[in-house]
């Protein structure tokens, strides 16, 4: 079974910042000044503490299954701002509907990395692929889930998320403003979760390396040996190899800046975890980064560059949640065809990482879940988010329509015992056969010639999926 996960709690120190820290001149270095701005940032957010953690091991397989977290909220996150951009090229000559898919694949790539980390700390068991259990479960959500189209608000909340603790001085102002907006937006204090980062790097450092932004044992309640040693790793000729994901399997080298790396000592998990940070979600800047790509989408929409679809915030098909409620009948069925599909997706990443590669060179189980996964990804979930942004939201028939409201069974990965995951893979699949004949069915079915297409390719590629699962005779 996998590992349990984690409660995570975040511990402001207790010491003033002029105790803690020390306070640089605008004079001084380059590094250093970056480094002052990472110790404010980390005084003001706080430290994210693994409640019961004992050894460095524990605390830094928390931090991982809270990172996993993250990056998988981000990865759909930024699918639905893609999916509200046409995919054609705006008038500054820049496709940004292919932009922000390429961020998600980006996300999906530090993800899948994140996995290979958990491989190597505790093996197959704790490979993590949930989005909401343990920041929904801790008392500081550093990223609060909600789906948005394309917006100033939007951007604004994602610049606040991936922003380093030292901006460029020639974009701090708008910084700030955008950050204000995200908040104001938010309605909470923006929490930067790039603390998760440095508090990983700072685990999988040596105990005398230098220079580092923080001692983080002087302010939180860390285990008393926090740093992780070759003794903690798993056997990396054995276990890592049978299970790490590599970047042929999942076909990521078209896309470019995307990081996917094995992991097989100390020293490389500090590299890949520096480099997912400068990329994405940590405290410090550096090369390509999400930051400087959505700063970049900002301007182009202040500028009106950018076509946006009418879709909603928080689609759901649920009364009661906070968001815009679905109440179109054949909308709603499209949306919970959506979500199944969405969930074999995860499913199938997650059954493809826990089962072994082959040792005869053959492809294998694992190798069609991660073509399947890939196939569903451009072929499946993209097209069926589009087909609902053409949908009615309400059942009135009004102009606003709808979109993907990316539903999460978090029982589909409670276990990684292949029998419970193909079995998950068939209840998913059922599901579906009988949502195609009831949309079908509708009064509402002939006024959309394609859907009858839709459904074909639908079918056609649930039929491969079930043929990886063949019955017994």
């Amino acid at each position: 079974m996998p590992q349990t996960r984690s409660r995570i709690r975040w511990h402001r120190p207790s010491l003033p910042a002029e105790e803690s820290f020390t306070i640089m001149r605008a004079t001084a270095p380059a590094p250093l000044v970056e480094r002052e701005a990472v110790r404010r940032m980390i005084l003001r957010v706080g430290i994210p503490v693994v409640e019961g953690a004992t050894t460095a091991k524990e605390y830094a397989i928390g931090l991982l299954q809270l990172a996993a977290e993250v990056e998988h909220a981000l990865l759909v996150q930024y699918l639905y701002a893609a999916f509200s951009l046409p995919n054609e090229f705006a008038s500054d000559s820049v496709n940004y509907h292919r932009t922000l898919m390429n961020i998600a694949i980006q996300e999906m790539g530090h993800l899948t990395t994140v996995q290979n980390l958990l491989l190597l700390l505790g093996g197959r068991d704790a490979f993590y692929m949930q989005r909401d259990l343990i920041r929904e479960d801790s008392d500081k959500n550093p990223i609060p889930f909600v789906l948005e189209p394309i917006s100033k608000a939007s951007l604004a909340k994602y610049v606040a998320a991936e922003k380093p603790a030292k901006v460029p001085p020639e974009l701090a102002e708008k910084v700030d403003e955008l950050v204000e907006l995200a908040e104001q937006d938010s309605g909470v204090e923006t929490h930067r979760v790039g603390v998760i980062y440095e508090v990983l790097k700072w685990i999988f450092s040596p105990p005398a390396a230098s220079p580092e932004p923080v001692n983080f044992s002087s302010l939180a309640p860390l285990p008393e040996k926090p740093h992780i040693t070759d003794a903690d790793l798993q056997d990396n000729l054995i276990v890592v190899p049978e299970f790490e994901a590599l970047r042929p399997e999942w076909r990521v080298n078209a896309v470019e800046n995307v990081i996917l790396e094995p992991v097989h000592t100390v020293a490389e998990a500090r590299e890949v975890l520096d480099g997912i940070a400068r990329q994405g979600e940590g405290l410090t800047n550096g090369g390509p980064s999400h930051f400087t790509e959505f700063m970049a989408i900002v301007a182009a929409f202040e500028a009106g560059t950018i076509s946006v679809k009418s879709m909603p915030k928080a689609p759901t098909l649920n009364n009661g949640e906070t968001g815009e409620l679905i109440s179109h009948r054949y909308t709603r069925l499209w949306v919970e065809v959506f979500n199944s599909q969405y969930n074999l997706l995860v499913l199938a990443i997650y059954h493809a990482l826990v089962t072994p590669r082959p040792d005869d060179g053959s492809q294998g189980l694992r190798a069609a879940l991660a073509s399947m996964s890939i196939h569903s990804m451009r072929r499946v979930v993209h097209p069926i988010a589009d087909l609902i942004s053409s949908l009615p939201l309400r059942e009135d028939g009004g102009p606003d329509k709808a979109g993907p409201s990316f539903a999460l069974d978090a029982s589909i990965l409670n276990s990684n015992n292949d029998a419970d995951l193909v079995a998950q893979h068939i209840r998913l699949l059922d599901g579906l056969k009988s949502l195609y004949s009831t949309i079908e069915a509708s009064a509402d079915f002939p006024s959309f010639p394609n859907h009858a297409n839709t459904l074909i390719n639908l079918r056609n590629t649930d039929q491969a999926r079930r043929n990886l699962f063949p019955t017994p005779n």
